[in-house]
């Protein structure tokens, strides 16, 4: 194989929004422990953190699957040796090493994907595949670990002598998995024939609201924009019973997720700045810690809630991001290092990319995000959440505070 053999890593995930709320889980894997699965979340979080604090200067809207980008990475991670493999624990937060990570992060997905076709108040499907280049040699104990853990499919492709096939062979996959969302992750015109292996991971998500909005009630609205423009967009507005909290900077809303008793509860929350003005100053604040803190002091309130419909996509290549994070050496050769894969030091990552499709309406809703050093205060009567202004929304894990999607809406038209 020339020295110059590309590794790919690509990206890719649907989330459609439905209402829902989630209670507790009893998916957590028996081979590791709650402790280790909340390390791993947390380990996420940090992570998404850290992409989100790169990714705000993409203009307008923004979402992304923190989640989806850690699995991925950390599949790779798997194969990385020496310098390569420590920049990369480093950069993913990683808690553990070797196989208890990938352990707890098998335990974590197991708890939260639902299976295609079952019964459930929510669908969450999580699937991994690696294509590798037919006659690329890889170490049986690299594709053991991905098809142990993460249950990827592992097939063999002729880039090199038949690079539309393969393109289609990997967009068809992609499509298959996010219900149709995301119908070609790779260009059907690009240049694969020096690429060795590809890996892939996919996110569907669609979940009903535990307390669904009424569409009679949605209505035309002002929505304010971040240059003090005003746009009209369709406003859903329902009263209701949620977790919710305040301060001198935010306010923060949490809409659960339908769910049934096999499967872990999700929510979506949604952080709005008190003042239209002040988004560039919040979003500077927004961290891990600043967010934990957020949600450890939301209580139950009654709360007049406006929320704008949304259909929001987003396309990124993130190499030179990762590289920006410290994740330096996986990007060249020399000094990639990912002989755990072949048994060689020939092969490195070219590209990162990253697609995500949000839908939210009456029915259900994705994504949250959030802000700000928390200062508690006491609570109107009934408080009115009014997002008509932008804001960030997330989508939660409630068991491990994980975060699986996070986005920024500037403009709800899209």
């Amino acid at each position: 194989m020339d020295a110059q053999t590309i590794l790919t890593i690509i990206m890719m995930f649907i989330v459609v929004l439905g209402i829902s709320v989630c209670h507790v889980s009893t998916a957590l894997a028996d081979s590791v422990g709650k402790e280790e699965i909340i390390a791993v979340a947390r380990a996420n979080n940090a992570f998404a953190a850290d992409v989100y604090r790169l990714l705000k200067t993409t203009p307008g809207n923004l979402v992304f699957s923190p989640y989806s980008l850690f699995t991925i990475l950390t599949m790779t991670q798997a194969g990385a040796q020496q310098n390569t493999e420590a920049q990369m624990t480093k950069v993913l937060h990683l808690p553990f090493h070797s196989s208890q990570m990938h352990q707890a992060l098998a335990a974590w997905d197991k708890a939260l994907r639902t299976s295609p076709g079952t019964q459930s108040s929510y669908q969450l499907y999580n699937a991994n595949a690696l294509w590798s280049q037919a006659g690329e040699k890889l170490l049986s104990e690299f594709t053991v670990l991905l098809q142990t853990y993460y249950d990827a499919e592992v097939t063999m492709l002729d880039f090199a002598q038949s690079s539309q096939h393969a393109i289609d062979a990997i967009n068809t996959w992609v499509q298959e998995r996010t219900q149709g969302k995301i119908p070609e992750l790779l260009d059907p015109q690009a240049a694969v024939q020096n690429l060795s292996l590809v890996l892939t991971n996919a996110i569907y998500f669609k979940g009903q609201w535990q307390v669904p909005f009424d569409p009679e009630k949605t209505g035309p609205a002002p929505f304010t924009l971040i240059d003090g423009q005003q746009v009209e967009v369709p406003m859903m507005r329902q009263t209701a019973n949620v977790l919710y909290g305040e301060d001198e900077f935010v306010q923060v809303l949490e809409l659960p997720y339908e769910h049934s008793e096999h499967v872990t509860p999700l929510s979506m929350f949604f952080i709005l700045p008190n003042d239209p003005a002040t988004f560039t100053q919040c979003e500077a604040k927004l961290s891990a810690d600043n967010l934990e803190q957020l949600f450890a002091a939301m209580q139950p309130h009654k709360v007049a809630v406006s929320l704008p419909r949304l259909n929001v996509n987003s396309s990124f290549s993130l190499s030179e991001m990762l590289i920006a994070l410290g994740m330096t050496d996986a990007f060249s050769l020399p000094p990639a290092d990912f002989s755990g894969i072949t048994g060689g030091q020939d092969i490195y990552l070219s590209e990162v990319l990253h697609k995500v499709v949000l839908e939210v309406n009456e029915a259900g809703s994705e994504a949250a995000g959030a802000s700000a050093v928390m200062m508690s205060r006491g609570l109107a009567p009934t408080p009115v959440f009014q997002a008509d202004h932008p804001f960030w929304l997330l989508i939660r894990d409630n068991v491990t505070g994980g975060i699986l999607f996070w986005g920024r809406i500037l403009d709800p038209r899209g």
